[in-house]
């Protein structure tokens, strides 16, 4: 089965304290993972939002 993703179930691996379940979801289904390009798109444009920095650089 392919599951297809939402930014914020991509992004939680990188919040500092991010659910655990949704962290063991992703390891455990990370082949069955599809992502739509908008959702991409959308991750890279709140990155470029961020100040410059380590958290900026890091993701």
């Amino acid at each position: 089965m392919t599951y297809l993703v939402d930014a914020n179930v991509l992004c939680e691996p990188t919040k500092p304290r991010p659910h655990p379940g949704v962290v063991e979801w992703l390891r455990r289904n990370e082949r069955e993972i599809a992502v739509d390009p908008v959702i991409l798109g959308e991750i890279k444009f709140g990155i470029l939002l961020l100040p410059r920095g380590k958290r900026r650089s890091r993701l």
